[in-house]
Formats: structure tokens, sequence, C-alpha cells
């Protein structure tokens, strides 16, 4: 139902995410709707980077604008990431065209100077 499994369902028990019941029949735990609810809540904002432990205490926080706030917190601090991300994918690209290039042309030669890499031309 919602895609964990069972030792998950024990990690959210220990940390006092889930306190399902338990069958006086079969001694099966019971879980609900709620339960369920909690876990995907849980999941979303593990999912969005919060450690465990603020997961938890956004699930708690019943105090609406202080919950607005730190997802917002969150979002320019993804935002962030997400730029730096762009700019590795952008050195990523550079890397690959100047590795397509030496490729074609043999007489290009890579130069380490310092802690620098250099792609030497023919002329250099």
């Amino acid at each position: 139902m919602v895609g964990v499994p069972y030792s998950s369902l024990r990690y959210y028990e220990r940390i006092g995410l889930l306190a399902p019941s338990q069958s006086e029949e079969n001694r099966y735990r019971e879980y609900t709707y709620g339960d369920a609810f909690r876990i995907n809540k849980f999941k979303m904002y593990r999912s969005l980077g919060f450690s465990t432990e603020a997961a938890l205490k956004l699930m708690a926080s019943k105090n609406s604008e202080e919950l607005l706030d730190i997802l917002k917190k969150k979002e320019v601090e993804l935002c962030l990431e997400l730029e730096i991300l762009k700019r590795r994918l952008g050195y990523l690209e550079k890397t690959k065209e100047d590795f397509l290039l030496l490729n074609k042309d043999k007489s290009f030669r890579i130069v380490f100077e310092g802690h620098k890499l250099f792609l030497m031309g023919p002329k250099g």
C-alpha cells in the first residue's frame, strides 16, 4: 500500500512514526489509512532532503507558519543545489567536447601543470 519493506515498518515503529495495534487473534500488526498517510508524508519529507529527525519534527509541528517557513528555506537550499548541479553539468559537457576534439586530432595532448589539467593544441 505504501511501497516499503517490513523492515522499514519496524524502523518507523522504533522512531515513533507508527504505533500499530496488534490483532489479539494472530498478533499481526494492523495499520490504518492514517498510518499509510503518515508514512507517505514522512517519505516525501525525506525525499526532499530532510533528515529523519527534521522530518519527524515537521510532522509533529502544529504551527503552519513555522512549517511553511521551513519549507521555503528548503526550497532556497534546493535551488542553490540545482545551480551547482547545472554548473557541474556544464563542466561535464565541456570535458566531453574536449575529449571528442582530442580523439579527432591526435596532435592534441594533455598537460598537467601544478594541480591543473590542460588540453594543448598542436602549437601549444
